[in-house]
């Protein structure tokens, strides 16, 4: 009986168009902003290779890491890109 479920869920799947399977996980994969408190998509948070963030992701979403910190100042730049585990490159900057 639940082997010919999983059939069905995975023909119905298979049967879905890519923009519905796009919308279905997006539905799904939401976080909450831990700084605007928002729910937010996945996509909307910075991927970090850093295993203390969960899933990779930053626990602040995109908008509000701009708020944040000031773009022509790279010391800040550098501040939140050690925060998400990224390398800061100040060429890419000036």
């Amino acid at each position: 009986m639940v082997s010919l479920l999983l059939v069905k869920n995975v023909n119905v799947a298979a049967a879905l168009k890519e923009e519905d399977r796009v919308k279905l996980t997006e539905e799904i994969k939401k976080r909450r902003c831990v700084r605007c408190k928002e729910e937010k998509p996945e996509h909307e948070f910075c991927k970090t290779p850093s295993n203390f963030f969960p899933g990779h992701r930053s626990i602040i979403c995109t908008s509000c890491l701009e708020k944040m910190v000031k773009q022509d100042v790279l010391g800040e730049v550098d501040r939140l890109c050690r925060y998400l585990d990224i390398p800061f490159d100040i060429n890419k900057w000036t």
